[in-house]
């Protein structure tokens, strides 16, 4: 039965993060639960963290047929820390945000001093 939970756990959380991904397709904006989860994790996982600043472009200009609509973007975390930064940390955050957005988002991380 425990096992049954978590799979339905993961199931609705999949779902969540799908509407917010459709959202973000239909409105070209990210949501409230996307900027908190990203403004969030850096202070999870990086130690001697004192500010982060996010940039994000999901537009997509590759083409003509293309702009103005939305794409797997970018996203860049600059850091400000006087901690080193790992790769493993580095890594981590980068798969979370794919999993927020989509397997091909380019994810950046920056340390500023």
């Amino acid at each position: 039965m425990k096992e049954e939970s978590k799979n339905n756990q993961h199931s609705k959380e999949n779902e969540i993060i799908e509407e917010h991904k459709k959202m973000l397709i239909m409105s070209g904006n990210i949501s409230d639960f996307q900027l908190k989860n990203m403004k969030t994790w850096p202070f999870i996982l990086f130690d001697g963290l004192e500010t982060v600043a996010i940039d994000y472009d999901f537009s997509q200009v590759d083409t003509d047929e293309a702009q103005g609509t939305v794409g797997a973007g970018k996203v860049v975390y600059n850091l400000t820390t006087k901690e080193d930064v790992n790769e493993k940390e580095i890594e981590t955050i980068r798969q979370w945000t794919r999993f927020l957005f989509w397997k091909d988002t380019q994810v950046e991380v920056k340390k500023v001093l």
